[in-house]
């Protein structure tokens, strides 16, 4: 049970920090845009015809480091749900089981993927999450 615990706990703890660094990729993006138009109105002044240079290459840059960034969130969400997999599906951690049943439940298509749900929060509920049944 211990180990399903460290493991439960160190999905927890991906997960969060995925969240955070979106969190805070999407902070930055706003405040560099910001900057950005605000350079270019001060730009605007000076100079009309060259307004737009500064917000296209900041939005550019931007999307050179977005790219980038975005691939790290994506794999501290992989590994965030392998960690949930591995708690869940090896060690039968009872809050892990139903985290998955309502992952599965947020993203069902068909009645296959609810079943599944069901049964992991049957799953969850025998090894004693009150959540599940």
């Amino acid at each position: 049970q211990n180990m399903a615990e460290d493991t439960y706990q160190k999905a927890i703890e991906a997960s969060r920090k995925a969240k955070e660094f979106d969190r805070q990729l999407e902070e930055r993006r706003n405040r560099e845009q910001y900057e950005a138009w605000e350079r270019s109105q001060e730009i605007q002044v000076k100079r009309p015809a060259s307004s737009g240079v500064a917000v296209v290459k900041t939005i550019a840059r931007q999307t050179r480091k977005i790219d980038k960034d975005s691939d790290r969130v994506e794999s501290l969400k992989q590994t965030a749900r392998a960690l949930l997999e591995e708690a869940a599906l090896k060690h039968r951690h009872p809050i892990a089981l139903v985290r998955l049943g309502n992952d599965l439940m947020e993203n069902a298509e068909d009645d296959a993927a609810v079943e599944k749900a069901l049964e992991y929060y049957r799953q969850g509920g025998e090894e004693g999450s009150s959540e599940g049944w």
